[in-house]
């Protein structure tokens, strides 16, 4: 079985701890970002199975600029592998352009750890079945 990964951008050392503690539960092998330089820095020089984010910080990563910047770069658009990107949100005010950037939406406290891991690989197999459709 091939180890699934993780990057958890997030600047909040309890956050932190509870996705690690989460994802290491299903085996994921997980990296965090803390600032937004950390998270370009890694997204674009490794390659990952699940990026997950909170889209609105207040005084730390904007989560959508942080998609804009990434999905504007060429050598994200050029990478053999595209991570699936997690939301979550806290602030369902810009919840279309969320929808936009990410492949999945989670509202913070309405979810479980389970219900976010079933989720996460739902998710994943969607992204591996939608990677190895032939082009119409």
């Amino acid at each position: 079985m091939e180890q699934k990964t993780v990057l958890v951008v997030e600047n909040h050392t309890d956050l932190q701890a509870a996705y690690t503690a989460i994802f290491s539960y299903d085996k994921y092998t997980i990296d965090i970002a803390a600032t937004r330089e950390e998270a370009l820095k890694k997204l674009k020089h490794n390659e990952w199975d699940i990026v997950m984010f909170d889209m609105l910080y207040r005084g730390g990563i904007n989560g959508i600029d942080l998609m804009e910047t990434y999905k504007s770069d060429p050598t994200a658009a050029s990478a053999k592998k595209h991570p699936v990107f997690i939301a979550i949100v806290d602030d369902e005010d810009q919840m279309d352009k969320i929808r936009e950037l990410a492949d999945e939406v989670f509202i913070m406290g309405e979810f479980t750890p389970g219900e976010l891991l079933e989720k996460i690989q739902e998710c994943l197999q969607k992204h591996r079945e939608h990677q190895s459709a032939p082009a119409a």
